[in-house]
């Protein structure tokens, strides 16, 4: 579930703004319910705030990037019901976008039954998840789930992280700050409490949301940013941190996720090292071969076949 190093802010301190600004509370309870597990600050800010959450219909402009279009349109009658980017230590803003075209359950309550109107919370405890670092994970029971799967609780109260997605947003971000030792003398209570547990098997829908065996990491966010590219047999390759786009120069058969889900390039390598970290440089001879320098080691391979030779 946890991202990597860089699939993380470089900071604890983070500013958010929803659009329209009357979900506010519900924002603020979904990013607290994160903040609560974990050393994070979130603070609502309209001024350039680092997590932008906005609705959007179909086709349509990055929320922050008003003249780019977004990769991952909103298809009537789509299970698709949100998308959001990774963060990076290096970058200063992402998105978390819902679809408009739906009805919310947007209320600090529950919904009447299990299959009434879509958690608005619910949904957006997930996407901040991922605009944190976190990934999906294949545990039914999880807020991290890929598909959208209200839990069977009986309060709000009740909702959530589980023990894996603490540990895992921990890991990031650290253990919350422990509270200052307090100097005021307190009375001795004594209360009694009991514990009851029902075991119930979590519901599931069709309604999902992208899966994410590759991050949402749309390039043009990461322009600016790239280290070094390479264009060899009709593809671009764009290299970023542990990343690579690969977009096919032929634009029949270049598809919308070629933009949006880098692959992870150790992945991509299998011969880079485990503590591999970026491509400073990458050019391709006059034959099959591509040389490489990846943290400051020569790597020469074959093309396309990626096989090392040197």
């Amino acid at each position: 579930m946890v991202g990597s190093s860089t699939t993380k802010w470089g900071k604890n301190n983070i500013t958010w703004y929803i659009y329209p600004p009357q979900f506010s509370p519900v924002a603020e309870r979904a990013f607290s319910t994160w903040s609560k597990h974990a050393n994070l600050n979130f603070i609502r800010s309209h001024n350039s705030p680092n997590i932008s959450i906005a609705f959007v219909r179909g086709k349509h402009l990055c929320f922050t990037n008003k003249s780019t279009y977004c990769y991952s349109p909103f298809v009537d009658g789509s299970s698709i019901l949100a998308h959001a980017e990774y963060p990076s230590t290096d970058k200063e803003a992402v998105e978390i976008l819902l679809i408009d075209a739906i009805t919310w359950h947007d209320t600090l309550t529950l919904p009447s039954t299990i299959n009434d109107d879509t958690s608005l919370f619910w949904v957006l405890v997930h996407e901040v998840g991922l605009g944190l670092g976190l990934s999906h994970t294949a545990d039914a029971r999880s807020i991290m789930f890929s598909s959208y799967n209200f839990p069977p609780v009986s309060s709000f109260d009740e909702l959530d992280l589980y023990e894996e997605e603490i540990r895992a947003i921990q890991m990031l971000y650290g253990p919350p700050p422990k509270p200052p030792p307090s100097t005021t003398p307190t009375k001795s209570t004594t209360t009694t409490t009991t514990t009851s547990t029902t075991t119930t098997t979590p519901a599931t829908t069709k309604r999902s949301f992208p899966p994410t065996n590759q991050p949402f990491m749309d390039v043009c966010y990461y322009l600016k940013h790239i280290e070094a590219f390479l264009v060899a047999h009709k593809r671009l390759y764009l290299f970023y941190n542990n990343y690579v786009w690969i977009i096919p120069l032929q634009e029949s058969i270049r598809l919308q996720r070629d933009y949006t889900r880098p692959k992870m390039i150790n992945r991509w390598l299998r011969f880079l090292p485990a503590n591999f970290t970026h491509v400073s440089d990458i050019y391709q001879r006059p034959n099959i071969y591509i040389v490489m320098i990846a943290n400051y080691h020569i790597y020469i391979f074959t093309y396309p076949h990626l096989q090392l030779t040197y």
